[in-house]
């Protein structure tokens, strides 16, 4: 529950919003909380979303300041638009404690090795995450439109010998396809021995299980 295990449940409702808009402010608030896991983080969701708006109308007035002025018939040639990347959803599971270590599970919908490279790339961003002692991994992706279904698949232990394999093995088990399933662990200074590999496999199920509504 809500500050040591959860993050708070709301709900964003604005009118004046789209829903890209209501996704990035999401994307924020969930990193934020990551940030502060264990922690009161109401203030800074307030203040989250209090910068997301501010930006976003600064820049829609500083837009319709400029006025542009095009000439017929010329072309622009050699001219290099930098491309954003779309993130696919993330769904971020409850937190696992256990002497001090923290267990969390992530889950992203992907539909190649591109979008496993962005989503694992968005993640390891986040300041938490990229000082989580273990960031374990696997996906599995399913291309049902030949013949013969191809499976691509792969995990990596995030240095937590034989944990990539078996969240792959959780994977198979619950035919999650399409979807990349990352655990990422806290280290308390305590050993837990095989239990960690419990709490692992707890974490990755829990939020596949949310995250496929299943």
């Amino acid at each position: 529950e809500y500050p040591s295990e959860a993050p708070p449940v709301y709900q964003i409702s604005a009118q004046s919003l789209s829903r890209q808009d209501k996704r990035d402010i999401f994307n924020r608030l969930e990193e934020e909380y990551l940030k502060h896991i264990g922690e009161c983080v109401i203030y800074q969701w307030i203040e989250c979303v209090r910068s997301y708006l501010q930006e976003k109308y600064e820049n829609v007035k500083e837009d319709s300041k400029k006025n542009v002025s095009l000439t017929k018939n010329k072309k622009c040639t050699n001219l290099k638009v930098p491309v954003t990347k779309h993130v696919p959803s993330i769904t971020h599971g409850d937190t696992i404690s256990d002497r001090k270590s923290i267990f969390q599970g992530h889950v992203a919908c992907v539909k190649n090795s591109e979008d496993v490279q962005t989503v694992l790339g968005h993640l390891k961003r986040n300041k938490k995450m990229a000082n989580a002692k273990h960031n374990i991994y696997a996906y599995r992706i399913i291309n049902e439109g030949s013949a013969k279904n191809i499976v691509i698949q792969d995990c990596d232990d995030g240095g937590e010998n034989q944990s990539g394999s078996r969240l792959l093995h959780l994977s198979e088990i619950a035919d999650a396809r399409n979807v990349l399933v990352l655990v990422s662990r806290w280290y308390g200074g305590i050993h837990l021995g095989p239990d960690r590999f419990h709490h692992i496999n707890n974490a990755a199920r829990t939020t596949l299980c949310r995250a496929l509504d299943i």
